[in-house]
């Protein structure tokens, strides 16, 4: 019974310690592998860094905070699968902790789906183990949007919001390009607050951190780099013809881009699911809820109609890892939502059952990995809810959420990472003398 008690009091402890076996059951028995190019050669940067030969010669060796947690999990655990799985479980565990440290005044059942919505998504299942930015960029716009939230509802998240908002900043201005994406979000938040005269020191405090900041860099690129903007022209130098290179490509591209493929990787990826709590949330009078929802809405639309390029219309790629940042305030979204169940009117409910109805056809349509066993007891489970039996509803979207993490293991199995390294590993160590390998590009980089 104490320790019932002791668990139920630090039950964000006990999610994060969930998280940590279900990853680390993950990493040992489900490794994934690499793709071959982008996390290889974040593995290659921090290499050289440690061996003293970085240098600049590519658009990913400006992304220090990408670079920063793979150099230093080196130099502890050496180069290896487990530093690489090491610096992305970290980063993630703290965006954990932060969402749910957002969510403390919630009740223990809320706080336990945010967290299972983030620990079984399959982008950070997918990405904690190759070393890549997005989620880092992920973490710092979390310290963002919630040091605004703190400030906006008199929270006491964090004691310098101001501060901790450009520290996040600072971390996806150095970690991707990303943040062209979504910084029309914050710009506009700050638009409306000025209009209305609200938080003003806030955002003048977040103003001048951001400006020192901004000149500092520029300063260190002239000076180190001997390049004021070397950044931004290996970003141009950088850029090649490919599927997502919409001004180059007939604009017919860019309407299936914005018209359906973007929103078809979010439905494969299980980024749409908190969408089946929101229409509630903005009816809702809960101002908190209500900006939740709304933020999550509109960094959608901004992920899928936003453009890269001020010179003319380039939406980003449709792959979701770019977007990574928008899970924790799904995970929010569901936290709050999970909450209004059991008030709602039957008309609500199917709502919610139609949205989760129309997900899994698309799913079952398209032949994606998560389909019956994901929506079905997530409908039941809200049902559940519905009807006041609150132990069948936790253990049906647990359920639910639970497969998303067993279709992912299955298909990683399937990959055969371990037998990969091996084969690797004996044709570089074990046979002698001048080698001839035909493989694919992954293992050729790898």
């Amino acid at each position: 019974m104490k320790l019932i008690q002791y668990a139920k009091s630090h039950f964000t402890a006990v999610i994060i310690l969930f998280g940590c076996i279900v990853y680390g059951i993950h990493f040992m028995f489900f490794h994934g592998g690499y793709f071959g190019f982008d996390d290889v050669e974040y593995c290659r940067l921090a290499n050289d860094f440690i061996k003293g030969d970085f240098d600049h010669d590519s658009l990913y060796a400006h992304r220090y905070a990408s670079i920063l947690p793979v150099i230093f999990s080196y130099l502890i655990f050496g180069v290896s699968d487990f530093a690489n799985f090491t610096a992305g479980f970290l980063v993630f565990l703290m965006t954990l902790f932060i969402v749910l440290k957002a969510l403390k005044e919630l009740d223990i059942t809320q706080k336990w789906f945010a967290g299972l919505l983030l620990i079984f998504a399959p982008m950070y299942l997918m990405y904690i183990e190759k070393p890549m930015p997005d989620i880092v960029v992920a973490l710092g716009f979390t310290l963002s949007f919630l040091s605004y939230f703190s400030i906006r509802y008199d929270s006491t998240l964090f004691r310098n919001n101001a501060s901790w908002f450009s520290i996040g900043v600072i971390i996806m201005f150095l970690a991707k390009e990303t943040f062209l994406i979504f910084y029309p979000f914050f710009v506009g938040l700050m638009i409306i607050d000025i209009i209305n005269k609200n938080h003003r020191t806030f955002w003048k405090n977040v103003a001048f951190s951001l400006i020192v900041f901004g000149l500092s860099f520029v300063i260190y690129s002239y000076i180190f780099l001997g390049d004021a903007l070397a950044r931004i022209h290996h970003i141009f130098e950088g850029q090649y013809l490919s599927d997502c290179s919409y001004d180059k490509l007939p604009f017919s591209a860019t309407l299936q881009r914005i018209g359906y493929q973007f929103w078809l990787e979010l439905v494969r990826s299980g980024f749409l699911i908190p969408l089946c709590f929101v229409p509630f949330l903005l009816m809702s009078n809960n101002y908190k809820q209500k900006f939740v929802a709304i933020s999550f809405i509109t960094l959608l639309l901004l992920a899928n109609f936003m453009t890269i390029s001020y010179t003319s219309y380039v939406p980003l790629c449709p792959d979701p890892r770019h977007h990574i940042y928008i899970l924790p305030l799904g995970a929010m979204v569901m936290a709050y939502g999970i909450g209004h169940l059991s008030r709602l009117s039957l008309t609500r409910i199917i709502i919610s059952i139609v949205i989760l109805g129309l997900l899994l056809f698309i799913n079952v349509y398209h032949s994606y990995e998560y389909t019956w066993w994901i929506y079905l007891p997530l409908m039941f489970g809200i049902i559940a809810a519905y009807k006041q039996q609150k132990n069948w509803m936790i253990g049906l979207i647990s359920f639910s959420l639970l497969n998303i993490f067993i279709q992912n293991c299955i298909y990683n199995k399937q990959l055969n990472y371990a037998d990969q390294k091996l084969l690797n590993e004996h044709v570089i160590y074990d046979i002698s003398g001048f080698k001839y390998v035909i493989t694919d590009k992954v293992n050729t980089s790898y």
